[in-house]
């Protein structure tokens, strides 16, 4: 338990093993799952954490005041690292309420599967507590559909869950950071898999977040945010920029004997003569980083394979599954292979850019074992024809 202002608690809990966050995103130093509560005369609970530290949970709120003494529960996002400890918060205290959007009350009764009080925040209206104010704000898209902010008028604290927050286990979560390289390490992380495919929802974030002038952010993983409020939000400002290049084609191929290498040459001849920028990256020898900002500044791709065991090659479909469904879609997409029997490569991979919301040319570029200098022309053709339409948009 740590008081963070007056009537203030954080209550949250460290988990400085955790290796993993979500199957896919690295988290170096751990994290943490805050939760925080304030004691007006009605006391709010703000978030609870993971049902493995449930637990924990209760024993910091215990220092404070016995569980059945809260009165509110808002969870600003319901993903089950925040909610995942409030059916024994409900358990111990069935007679609180439960504050949220309307998605986000949904979400909660698919995962408590069991009936709670509750009651929807709706946007910009307040609640009294008793010497406090809560004002509920609603922040869609950061980074679920039911997030909102919460913002207590009187201590200048805003309560943004995930939003300005990252996946960062220090020694404190109020704001001693003494590892600053470390941090802001993860701060970047953080936002590149957490909020990076939702660049307009974080510029309309930043913009609520500066209209409250907020003296403490209260963020859900990592530390709370005081005099860094404005170093981390300027952060997210250029990390929201846009970042795709119009006209920039990137080429994704791997080739066992050349014959799809030189389908990948020349298709990118063909962009090039209409004047698009091409970046032709062969995947293994590629690295994941050139790989990334290939597919993030791209305004199109192409996706090129032979055919073993019926099927495209693992690197590819590792390329094409970093693909963003929600930042990328309707994107152009082109695919291209070599094959030497039945060829089911192109169409495979061209079903799941289809799957992903690419826009995939209608003609998959297949050519049996070696192209011939005929076949090698049409490729050209078609890159260039390619281009011609992406540059038209």
């Amino acid at each position: 338990m740590i008081k963070l202002a007056n009537d203030l608690y954080y209550v949250g809990v460290k988990d400085p093993d955790l290796k993993t966050f979500d199957v896919i995103v690295p988290t170096e130093t751990g994290t943490t799952y805050n939760a925080y509560l304030l004691r007006g005369e009605k006391t709010v609970l703000f978030e609870t954490v993971h049902d493995d530290f449930a637990d924990e949970l209760l024993e910091n709120i215990r220092e404070i005041c016995p569980a059945e003494d809260i009165d509110i529960i808002v969870c600003d996002h319901t993903e089950p690292d925040h909610s995942g400890a409030l059916h024994k918060i409900l358990d111990i205290n069935p007679d609180v309420t439960v504050y949220g959007s309307a998605a986000a009350l949904k979400n909660l009764s698919n995962i408590l599967n069991r009936d709670f009080n509750k009651c929807v925040a709706k946007n910009n209206s307040e609640l009294d507590i008793g010497g406090y104010t809560l004002k509920f704000i609603w922040a869609p898209n950061l980074h679920w559909p039911d997030s909102i902010f919460t913002f207590c008028k009187e201590l200048g604290a805003v309560f943004t869950c995930d939003f300005l927050g990252c996946h960062y286990c220090g020694e404190t979560v109020d704001e001693d950071i003494s590892d600053t390289a470390g941090y802001d390490t993860e701060l970047a992380r953080y936002y590149k898999y957490i909020f990076g495919v939702f660049p307009a929802a974080v510029k309309n974030g930043l913009s609520l977040i500066r209209s409250l002038s907020p003296a403490l952010v209260c963020t859900s993983h990592g530390p709370v945010l005081r005099r860094d409020i404005e170093k981390v939000c300027g952060c997210y400002d250029k990390w929201s920029e846009p970042v795709v290049q119009s006209g920039k084609i990137s080429v994704f191929y791997v080739s066992c004997y050349g014959y799809t290498a030189a389908m990948a040459q020349a298709l990118a001849e063909g962009a090039r003569s209409a004047g698009c920028e091409v970046g032709v990256y062969e995947i293994t020898a590629a690295s994941d980083a050139e790989i990334d900002e290939a597919l993030r500044t791209s305004a199109a791709y192409m996706f090129g394979s032979p055919t073993l065991n019926r099927d495209a090659l693992p690197p590819v479909w590792s390329v094409l599954g970093s693909v963003s469904a929600v930042a990328d879609r309707n994107k152009p997409a082109l695919i291209f292979g070599s094959y030497g029997w039945s060829g089911e490569a192109c169409a495979n991979l061209a079903a799941r850019a289809q799957g992903l919301g690419l826009k995939v040319d209608e003609e998959l570029c297949r050519v049996c074992f070696k192209p011939s200098e005929e076949d090698l022309e049409k490729l050209r053709s078609k890159g260039s024809a390619f281009a011609a339409a992406l540059l038209s948009q």
